[in-house]
């Protein structure tokens, strides 16, 4: 009898800290930690610092609608505790409001450290993380900056406190051509929320989320990703699949020698410097970076320098570094590391939309996407099952 799993046992990022702390030795000097520097919101009667980690950028996703996705950062520098309970984002230009987060919808935006009670309390030298996807039609000019209005209650008093101003940033959003072939390709934490969305790090006094648009690619049938022996790394229909090079480029990182993980045994210890697994990072023409990350031990066909052409096969999808089961880990940054960038935005040039995971009489299953299923220049979204040529 075949043996099945669901489809989202799968390690969420490759290191998902939320305003947390981890060990490294490079600089984390550059562009993150640069706009954070200038984002200061400097309000007299603020129990917060509040710091903007990067700008929005808007990409169009397979709902149809532009994302601007990014985040704000508020640490509680006073002696009490600080209950946030409204923010409020705001075309600048325009002057209208574009989203109001309270209640349930606030509590879904935030993440609190340490955590309380209450989701929106913040203690003495806590931090809190509101992630931010401001979903708007195509047809929309996005705002060319988002300012914010933040309502906070402490000791007993309200006040109303201005935060960073975000600019949004509009360019083409680059189009890339396949990572893998093939199809029944599920996108795992992929846009606009889960466990990549808020993988942010703190590093060397750095703040960093180079895993913003991240995607975990899994091959599934109707309910599961394997067959067979759920320890058995080759039981998983995507290991082994071909790694393909999403644009021409050059390399300039790629490691190998890792051993590959049991799944779905517990992780061994990782660090920023083995959470890739072996990877490759390449330098993109237009001056961006693309990590394909968890390769399989021996298959990388690559060494740093080498130039290479969109379609070239560059390695085989494995489960090493923090990987509990088989996949390719793939996103896109500003900087030639896997943690300490900023995520850029992107979509595929092409790809068949086959279906959306969700719950049919309480199993996770494929539900079909009918025709026509042939989408172009999107970013796929989280959960969506796609077909590359």
């Amino acid at each position: 009898m075949r043996e099945r799993k669901l489809v989202y046992l799968i390690s969420p990022a490759l290191v998902a800290v939320t305003v947390g702390c981890v060990p490294s030795e490079p600089d984390a000097s550059g562009p993150a930690a640069a706009v954070a520097a200038t984002s200061l919101a400097s309000t007299t009667a603020s129990p917060f610092t509040i710091l903007s980690i990067a700008a929005a950028r808007p990409v169009v996703t397979t709902d149809g609608k532009q994302h601007l996705v990014y985040e704000l950062v508020l640490q509680n520098t006073s002696a009490t505790s600080a209950q946030i309970t409204r923010i409020d984002v705001i075309d600048q230009e325009r002057a209208g409001t574009v989203a109001s987060y309270a209640a349930d919808a606030l509590a879904g935006i935030l993440a609190v450290s340490p955590a309380g009670a209450d989701p929106g309390a913040v203690a003495p030298g806590g931090t809190a993380a509101a992630f931010f996807d401001l979903a708007l039609a195509p047809s929309d000019r996005p705002p060319r900056q988002l300012a914010h209005r933040i309502a906070v209650q402490q000791d007993g008093q309200a006040t109303t406190i201005a935060g960073p101003t975000v600019a949004v940033i509009e360019q083409r959003t680059p189009s890339l051509g396949p990572p893998l072939h093939g199809d029944r390709l599920l996108d795992l934490n992929g846009c606009c929320d889960g466990g990549h969305r808020r993988a942010l790090l703190t590093i060397n006094g750095g703040l960093f989320l180079a895993q913003r648009f991240a995607i975990d690619f899994l091959r599934v049938d109707d309910h599961a990703t394997f067959a067979g022996d759920p320890m058995n790394n080759a039981s998983y229909f995507v290991f082994g699949a071909e790694v393909i090079a999403t644009g021409s480029g050059r390399i300039v990182e790629a490691a190998d020698g890792m051993p590959e993980n049991v799944p779905p045994q517990p992780l061994p210890n990782v660090t920023i410097d083995t959470a890739a697994g072996n990877h490759i990072i390449e330098a993109l023409d237009d001056g961006r970076f693309v990590l394909y990350a968890h390769l399989q031990n021996g298959s990388v066909r690559v060494q740093a320098g080498d130039l290479v052409r969109r379609g070239r096969v560059l390695a085989l999808v494995g489960n090493t570094g923090n990987s509990t089961q088989p996949h390719l880990h793939f996103h896109v940054m500003d900087r030639p590391s896997p943690l300490i960038s900023d995520g850029l935005p992107y979509v595929f040039e092409q790809f068949r939309l086959q279906g959306t995971v969700g719950v049919v009489d309480g199993v996770p299953s494929v539900i079909p996407t009918p025709p026509p299923q042939r989408r172009h220049n999107l970013l796929p979204m989280g959960l969506d099952v796609i077909a590359f040529p």
